[in-house]
Parts: structure tokens; C-alpha cells; sequence
């Protein structure tokens, strides 16, 4: 990751200032860089989390309908969500854990409780308190998990409906964010020594840095404003 920072900080050294060696003064946008990067990596997660916990309420509710015990159909699952979700999947590992604590003698309500406290994910959260609190009061497990998972999956679906719908006003964005870049690229290309009169004076190397500075901080608010919208 840091790599590919480093060689995009070296292609706008060169296309801001005509120099690479401006690199080092630039080498601080590798913090902002890596915080991006970052947020996307875990927002990627938590959205295959999204997905692959709806997959285990679906097996989850018809295994409980078919008559199996809540425990029971966790330890059935444990093998059976292979199938359903990638093999790189967090939920795989999850579920296991789950297993093992019920195993040792945990109930069924602490080790989803347990499980939603380490997972910190508001849907799984939502079925464990749901599932915990029906157990204490005597619901019908089996129609209490029905509920739950067709309301959770409902509002997943939604979730993912709006996401999808302003994956176009990102991709929009990420190509707005590019076009300086590929501007500037395409002025070196085409009239090679066209801008060399900045580079003659300091004038035209801040000019340059303010150029630079200004286009940094409309691409990190148009990051903000997609995400705030999605």
C-alpha cells in the first residue's frame, strides 16, 4: 500500500513541480494516505461482514425451523457456512468461536452477546440482544429468529440499495479527483517545456505548491461528502 503511495506522491512531484526530488517534501501525505486507505479496507470489511451474516440468519432461521436447537444449529453451521461465503470470510472463524464457547458450557445468549461485543457490528448486535432477550421471556425461538432475520436482512438489502445508487456519484468523484493529475500529465506530454516558466522563480513554485494544496483539500472534501452520504 505504502509503495503505490509513494509512487503517486513522486508522480506529482514531477507534474506539480517538474522535479521529483520535491518527494521529500511531499513524503507527509503518506498520513492522510494511509488513514483513506484504511477507512476503505475496513469499510470493505464490514460490508463482506454485512453480507455473510445475512447468509448465517438464513441458515441460521431454517435450521431452528426445521426443529434443530439454537446450539445445535450454530454447530452445524460452523461447517455448513463454508459453502455459502468466501473462504477468506470473517464469519467463518466467528461462528467456530461461537461453537467452542458453547462447548464449554456457555449459553447460547452469552456467546452471541460475546460474539457481537468482539464483532462490534450494529446488525449482529440487534440479533443478539433480540435473541437474548426472547430466550429470558420464553418466546417462540424459532418465529422470534424469522422476525429477526427478515428484519435485519431487509434493512441489509436497503443498505446495500442505497450504497449502489451513489456508487455513482463516487466513481463520479474519483474521476473529478483525477483530472487535475491527468491535465497537467497531458500539457507535459503534449507541449513538453510549456510550464518550465514557473519553475524560473520562487513565485511560480508557490504558485505551484498553492495549486497542489488547494487540490488536496477538494479531494479530501469531496471523499467527506460521499461518504456522509452513503
Amino acid at each position: 500500500m505504502y509503495s503505490l503511495g509513494v509512487i503517486g506522491i513522486a508522480i506529482i512531484s514531477y507534474l506539480f513541480f517538474s522535479d521529483i526530488r520535491f518527494i521529500l517534501l511531499l513524503l507527509g501525505l503518506l498520513i492522510p494516505y494511509a488513514k483513506i486507505g484504511g477507512k476503505m479496507r475496513r469499510k470493505r470489511k464490514k460490508k463482506a461482514f454485512c453480507l455473510d451474516f445475512k447468509e448465517f440468519l438464513q441458515m441460521f432461521e431454517a435450521e431452528v425451523a426445521a426443529g434443530a436447537s439454537p446450539e445445535s444449529a450454530v454447530t452445524e453451521l460452523a461447517d455448513k457456512i463454508r459453502g455459502r461465503v468466501s473462504e477468506q470470510s470473517l464469519i467463518i472463524g466467528d461462528i467456530r468461536r461461537v461453537d467452542k464457547r458453547l462447548s464449554l458450557g456457555m449459553s447460547i445468549e452469552e456467546a452471541l452477546l460475546k460474539w457481537a461485543d468482539e464483532r462490534k457490528e450494529e446488525h449482529l448486535e440487534m440479533f443478539a440482544e433480540v435473541f437474548s432477550y426472547g430466550k429470558r421471556v420464553g418466546k417462540n425461538i424459532a418465529e422470534l429468529t424469522f422476525k429477526t432475520e427478515e428484519l435485519i436482512s431487509n434493512d441489509i438489502e436497503s443498505a446495500e440499495e442505497a450504497k449502489n445508487i451513489m456508487s455513482e456519484a463516487v466513481t463520479e468523484q474519483r474521476i473529478m479527483s483525477l483530472m487535475p493529475v491527468f491535465f497537467l500529465f497531458y500539457i507535459r506530454l503534449t507541449t513538453g517545456d510549456y510550464l518550465d516558466i514557473l519553475y524560473t522563480n520562487a513565485g511560480g513554485y508557490l504558485f505551484m505548491g498553492a495549486c497542489l494544496v488547494l487540490y488536496i483539500i477538494a479531494v479530501m472534501w469531496g471523499i467527506k461528502i460521499t461518504e456522509e452520504d452513503e
